[in-house]
């Protein structure tokens, strides 16, 4: 009983040493970053250390962003970050040496597998959440043999963590990773984001059934049209539709209503019936929006600011009373097709309904189900890939099916080996 509690206070003693200054490594903190792959592969991934080791009497962690799936630590008693090799504990980087090239940190005699070749070291600074954070920007490489070194660029701030990271692979492929938002030590780190709404807003009724095309940029989005062969990074988490009737003080809520995607575009729309009744009575429409991002903290913005724009029925017409939804029930034809390793599947919903897509072999048997749920109207995207006929040797012809309440649609593509 008395080991494990000295064991506990070890663990405990370095766990309050790693967290200073320049890795801030705890399983509590949470890093986003930007991540871009080859120029064309974006998406916002999650940070985070992950699994305390003790390794010699010290505790490690491993970080969940490549290469930092070996053993990690910062000692703040050398000011060194260390990482494991396949020899044993070696320094990655003494934060307290000056600019210049240090070939010395490389495992002596020879570069043993997963360990650094050699870095360059530059100290400098940055501006992030309106505060001044000094930096290490490090030029370093990690030894594959029979391979050549993979590049690496790292940049750590002082009690921030890792900010920024990039790497070429030893087939020459690329990652950058660039900070978005962070939580660390509790505190939440992020800039001020701007995500503007362009709207051509409808102020007079002329239908029972309000459509609405408008568009909410964000900037740090990367949006590629369909068939870019891109992969959009869309920084919007949701855009929300707020509204109610109001006539001489009398206010009558309506529920809030989530705006539907336009794939591959910056834009949203929104399709509701309206209460005529209620308009015809002399009542006015009210509504705004409310975009919200993907942050660990989400930003949020509105529009109008202030107030709501306000839309009433044309009394100088008659109303037709037919209802067109914005769009209809569609399934795309799956892109690429044929597809050797993996395709995306789009569809398409008019309004709020239970929607699953299935995928069938020849012989009619289901062998994936890809997307089963209850969405809003909108465009949505689903990936097949070969994993799901255990990577079979043959070329193979599936039929996809999307199933809702109202309608269910079928296609056909073709695996080619």
């Amino acid at each position: 009983m008395k080991k494990q509690i000295l064991l506990l206070l070890l663990i405990l003693t370095i766990n309050i040493q790693s967290q200073e200054d320049w890795l801030k490594a705890d399983t509590s903190n949470r890093w986003q970053y930007i991540r871009n792959s080859n120029n064309s592969l974006y998406s916002l991934v999650t940070g985070l250390f992950y699994n305390p080791t003790i390794i010699n009497d010290t505790l490690f962690y491993k970080f969940s962003i490549s290469p930092y799936n070996t053993f990690i630590r910062y000692d703040s008693t050398s000011k060194c970050i260390e990482i494991i090799c396949e020899d044993g504990k070696r320094p990655h980087c003494y934060i307290d040496l000056p600019n210049g090239n240090y070939s010395n940190l490389k495992s002596p005699p020879l570069i043993t597998f997963g360990c650094v070749s050699g870095v360059n070291i530059t100290i400098d600074s940055m501006i992030f959440s309106n505060t001044l954070f000094e930096t290490r920007k490090l030029y370093w490489n990690f030894y594959f043999p029979p391979h050549h070194d993979n590049q690496y660029r790292t940049v750590y701030a002082k009690n921030l963590g890792i900010v920024y990271h990039y790497n070429v692979d030893r087939y020459w492929n690329f990652n950058t990773y660039a900070l978005f938002q962070c939580k660390v030590d509790g505190i939440v780190y992020k800039d001020s984001i701007q995500m503007d709404f362009e709207i051509n807003p409808i102020l007079t009724i002329t239908e029972p059934n309000f459509r609405l095309i408008f568009k909410v940029t964000h900037p740090h989005n990367k949006i590629f049209p369909v068939g870019s062969g891109k992969t959009s990074l869309l920084m919007i988490d949701t855009v929300w539709f707020y509204s109610f009737y109001e006539k001489d003080g009398d206010t009558i809520f309506v529920e809030p209503k989530q705006a539907g995607w336009l794939v591959g575009t910056e834009n949203y729309y929104i399709n509701t019936s309206l209460d005529l009744n209620l308009l015809s009575d002399g009542y006015s429409f009210n509504y705004k929006f409310k975009a919200v991002d993907r942050g660990l903290e989400p930003n949020i913005a509105y529009n109008p600011i202030p107030g709501y724009y306000k839309a009433f029925l044309d009394s100088t017409i008659d109303v037709d009373y037919t209802y067109n939804p914005l769009m209809e029930y569609e399934l795309e034809q799956n892109f690429p097709n044929p597809f050797n390793s993996s395709t995306v599947i789009r569809f398409y919903v008019p309004e709020e309904d239970d929607i699953s897509i299935e995928v069938y072999n020849i012989l009619g048997q289901k062998i994936a189900t890809l997307f089963n749920q209850r969405v809003v109207a909108g465009k949505y995207e689903v990936y097949f890939d070969e994993s799901y006929n255990n990577y079979q040797s043959s070329s193979s012809v599936y039929f996809y099916q999307m199933k809702s309440s109202k309608k269910i649609i079928t296609k056909k593509m073709i695996y080619q080996k």
